[in-house]
This record gives structure tokens, sequence and C-alpha cells, in this order.
């Protein structure tokens, strides 16, 4: 059975980013010590380590120690996950604490999840960080049927998410601030549908995400750094966001569709296929819109059918105004209408 957690770190009484006292021998307090030890022992010494780089083999690492020494003497929830996180949330870190601490919350994902599956539950996360700091959440977690993460600040969080055999079913990042969110998640492995909304940064930077449909909503890529770089999806929609260019990265099998209504006001200058030199990026279905300019310049995009500036209007208006109806909603409207959208399309496309 299918068990929806939707969880406030705020709501959780007695349970704070610091000076936290939980009950003696309760599951938090068993799992704050032995996560201590780890993040102790992996960040001593470790003052080169980066959030910006692959830190794969270290997660592997960690994951098969917390297995071996403390999987049969410890169990926990998805309440005592969110309350860790909680814990460990804003919190003073150098980069090597950063990281690690980063890698464990993705090692405990993973852990909950398998266990959850050997107990034939879904693991289905709503996490609201109530604007508290943790870059590295969920670093390399391998698995969860949905998980949605809500109003962090951080840099790298859901980075390398559900990589190296890993999956999930949805992914959704929601009023996330700082750079390099849901980084690669999907690279050799397995993400359904990746929601990145209303995500802002001097620096937004959006990489390399890999998945069935990337949906990228209400977000600004308008710094002097700020690009839009996608790795590969057989559907990318592209929806009301702020964006000066668009990098795209993928293999080279034909994709399916990306379709892109700009905000007005952007100030768009190109997209471009940034993969293998000799080639290029190749749709079955190429639709964009921008408000406030009808041309745009594509650089090795090629597609069977154009849709750019007023034909796509034309033919997907209804799609045009949703996409500029989003601006300030809350989570569960935006995702209502985002489904909204996806079955306007299918239906004109079936006519």
């Amino acid at each position: 059975m299918t068990q929806q957690i939707n969880l406030s770190l705020k709501k959780l009484k007695g349970i704070k980013p610091k000076g936290v006292k939980p009950r003696p021998n309760s599951n938090l307090e068993k799992l704050i010590q032995v996560t201590d030890e780890l993040i102790e022992k992996h960040s001593k010494d470790q003052f080169s380590i980066s959030l910006y780089d692959n830190h794969f083999s270290w997660y592997e690492k960690m994951f098969q120690e917390f297995n071996a020494d403390f999987s049969n003497c410890i169990e926990f929830s998805e309440s005592d996950l969110v309350a860790w996180i909680s814990y460990y949330s804003d919190l003073e870190k150098n980069d090597a604490r950063t990281v690690i601490t980063g890698i464990c919350s993705g090692v405990l994902l993973t852990v909950l999840a398998e266990n959850n599956k050997k107990n034939n539950k879904k693991t289905i996360l709503d996490i609201d960080g109530n604007n508290q700091k943790f870059s590295g959440l969920f670093y390399c977690a391998k698995y969860a049927d949905e998980l949605t993460v809500r109003n962090f600040i951080g840099d790298g969080i859901c980075k390398y998410f559900a990589t190296e055999g890993g999956q999930v079913d949805k992914l959704c990042l929601f009023n996330i601030s700082g750079t390099q969110s849901a980084n690669n998640c999907g690279l050799k492995g397995l993400v359904g549908s990746l929601y990145l909304i209303n995500s802002t940064n001097n620096d937004s930077v959006v990489s390399h995400p890999f998945a069935t449909n990337v949906w990228v909503v209400n977000s600004n890529f308008t710094s002097n750094s700020g690009i839009l770089s996608i790795g590969s999806a057989d559907r990318i929609w592209v929806f009301n966001n702020l964006i000066n260019d668009i990098d795209y990265h993928a293999n080279l099998d034909k994709k399916e569709l990306f379709f892109n209504v700009l905000k007005k006001g952007s100030d768009f200058n190109r997209m471009r296929y940034t993969g293998d030199k000799t080639y290029s990026a190749n749709f079955k279905s190429f639709v964009f819109y921008d408000p406030d300019f009808n041309q745009i310049d594509l650089t090795k995009i090629s597609s069977e059918n154009f849709f750019v500036g007023e034909p796509a209007m034309m033919k997907y208006k209804k799609i045009t105004e949703l996409s500029n109806s989003l601006t300030n909603k809350p989570f569960e409207e935006i995702m209502q209408t985002l489904d909204q959208i996806e079955k306007i399309y299918e239906r004109i496309e079936t006519k």
C-alpha cells in the first residue's frame, strides 16, 4: 500500500537543528550517534573534498559500512529521517563535513527505500525544509518511489540522485535556492519525471539531468554565469522561466519533444547542442515560444516538426496561456497545471 508522507520540519515538536535532545534510546538518538561516527570518520582530514566533484565511490564505501556495522542494530522510519535532516540542517560545517553529511543523507534514504521494498512498501516522501540550509541533501541517493524536496537552501541538492543503476519514479524540487540542483541525476540510472520548480540563485544552473520527462518551471537563469543545461530526456518541458541561454547535452538518438514557453521579459540569446561535435540534437517535435521575439538562434538543433514563434502560439495557444499562469502559484496547483498541460498536448497530437 502506498503511504504518502508529507512532513514539515517546523512541525516536528522537540526536534531543532541545534541543541536537540531526543529521548534516551530513541531511533533518532541511535541514528544520530551512528551517523556522527560515520561523518567524523570520513570527513577527518579530507579538506580537499568539494561538493562539485563526483563522490559516488565515497557513497558506496559509506553505504557498505553502514549496512555492515549498523543495519542490524538500528531501524528508522520516514519521520526519523526527516527529524535527522532537521538536526543536521543549518549546522556550521567545513567543505568536507558538508559533502560527507550530504552523502550520509543519501545513504540513509537508500537504506530506508531498500527496507521498505523488502516489506512491500513504497517510499514516498514530501519534505519541507522551511528555508533551512542543507547543501548536498540526498547526494547520491539511489532509490525512492516519489520524493519531493521543498524550501531548502543549498548547493548540490539531490545531486547524482538515482545514478549507477538507481531509480526514482518522480523527483520534485520546489523553491530550492542553490546551484547544481539534481546535477547528473539519472545518469546510468532511471528517473521517470524530474520537476525543477522555482529555482532561485544568482548563479542558477541546472546541470545535466537525465530523465524520461524533465520539467523546468518558474526559474531564473539570467545571471552572468546562469545557463539552463539539460542532459537527456525523451520529453523536455520548459515553462515560464527567465532564460538567456540553453545548452543541451544528449546522446544521438532522436528525442520526442522539446517544448519551451519563455516568460515575458527574457532576453533569450540561443539554444545549442553541446554533445558530439559531428552531430546535431534531433527531436521529433520542437516547440519554442518567446512572447517578446519570434526568432531564435539554434545551433546544431534539428527536428521533424518545428513550431517557433507564431506557429507555436497558433497550435498550442491553451498551453502558452497556462504557462503564463504559473507565476506565484502554490506547489500543488502548479503540479495540477502541468498535468493539465501534458493532457492537452496529448489531445492535440492525437487529433
